[in-house]
């Protein structure tokens, strides 16, 4: 009950900090300065609203009119029917970055905000592209405010042999080289959260270090005798299957189980369509803005997109859309058959091989974009994929030939 009513106090003086931050800087005429503040606004106006203070929701809204806010964040709240039950998801998912509409997405988004101020080990789960960082992000700026540290580790990047070193440190004539005595990544983490992104692709015997770490909270340096205590939360993320990964023998049980004590799970873009002319909408927004014209999708070419699988998510969908209005040239609005050669250069248009009319079409597309995102999950590696499918090897690769 203590933690929760700090937790609640925190909360109401940073929407306090926010506010006053917005205020000071209203009259100002620099752009820069004005975003900010309605950042700032809009960050105070979520804050007061998830602590049922309308009042100061309200006030909050004022000064976003005030400071010419974008309509898009101040009209959702006071166009919304009363009752809505997601509203408050959707305050606290734009508030960091998420534009989304899709129910789950939302829950993902709002259990994220209420751990924030908890200790709990959080395991961050989708396919590439659909926004696990910014998840990871909302613990950076939690952190980041309360001026602890937050640092990020991509685990893929960390050199083979050097791995131990690198996360633990290493005393001076610890092996050859080690001149000085330098602290590891953990180390830096102490007191704040440490985000271990790619955690998938961690070799067997970091995964028995880190292991250590998670059971007594202690460690060790390289070369070091005695033990050092650790106070650091772990937020990690994969876009493998570690479920399927422990079930295969190439992820340790224990470690996953230590990890996951939360595990949140983005579903993909293919799953929550009715955000992609949302998303669309949005990044035509910011490339208008700043190429200073306009480009529209009509109505066939907006389907079309919407029915693309997007296995690189949202960030495949980012970069093709800002490719899309780079390429469109003089032309300002784009049906179907203007938007094909620039999504196809060189090439006709795909036929329509796998068409999604009639219960045959829907079911061959739904098996296309399984097997797809499975290949995607699993970087390509079709035993991981067909053992995930709970399919042969054999027949995966009579289904890729159907695809292709």
């Amino acid at each position: 009950a203590i933690r929760l009513l700090e937790a609640i106090h925190e909360r109401f003086e940073l929407a306090r900090a926010y506010r006053e931050q917005a205020r000071r800087v209203k009259g100002d005429s620099d752009p820069e300065r004005l975003r900010e503040a309605q950042d700032y606004a809009f960050k105070a106006m979520s804050l007061f609203e998830q602590l049922g203070l309308e009042d100061a929701g309200s006030d909050c809204e004022g000064i976003l009119r005030e400071l010419n806010a974008p309509t898009w964040l101040v009209a959702p709240r006071t166009e919304r029917p009363a009752h809505h039950p997601s509203s408050q998801a959707q305050d606290i998912a734009r508030a960091h970055g998420f534009l989304t509409q899709h129910a789950r997405t939302l829950d993902v988004v709002r259990k994220a905000s209420e751990l924030l101020s908890t200790p709990a080990r959080v395991l961050l789960q989708g396919e590439t592209g659909v926004g696990k960082n910014l998840l990871a992000y909302m613990f950076r700026t939690f952190e980041i405010e309360r001026g602890r540290p937050f640092v990020e580790v991509n685990c893929t990047s960390l050199p083979g042999d050097l791995v131990e070193s690198e996360l633990f440190g290493y005393v001076r004539g610890a092996f050859t080289g080690a001149a000085i005595t330098k602290r590891g990544i953990f180390e830096d983490a102490d007191g704040g959260t440490i985000f271990l992104n790619e955690i998938g692709e961690l070799s067997e015997r970091t995964q028995v270090k880190l292991l250590q770490v998670l059971d007594d909270g202690t460690y060790r340096r390289l070369g070091e005798v005695r033990s050092r205590q650790l106070n650091v939360r772990i937020v990690s993320a994969t876009n493998k299957d570690l479920d399927a990964a422990v079930k295969a023998g190439w992820f340790r049980a224990d470690l996953f189980y230590r990890l996951g004590q939360v595990v949140l799970s983005l579903p993909p873009l293919r799953e929550r369509r009715e955000d992609i002319p949302l998303l669309i909408r949005n990044y035509l927004d910011e490339l208008c803005a700043r190429e200073g014209r306009q480009v529209l999708f009509s109505e066939d070419a907006l389907e079309y997109l919407v029915s693309l699988p997007w296995l690189g998510n949202v960030r495949e969908l980012k970069h093709k859309i800002e490719s899309i209005f780079l390429c469109a040239g003089r032309q300002d609005l784009l049906d179907r058959a203007s938007l094909m050669p620039i999504l196809y250069p060189g090439a006709g248009a795909p036929s329509d091989a796998y068409p999604t009319r009639g219960l045959r079409g829907k079911v061959d597309m739904v098996k296309r974009e399984e097997v797809l995102a499975a290949l995607s999950r699993n970087g390509g590696n079709r035993s991981r994929a067909a053992l995930e499918l709970g399919i042969t090897r054999r027949h995966l690769i009579r289904l890729l030939k159907q695809i292709y």
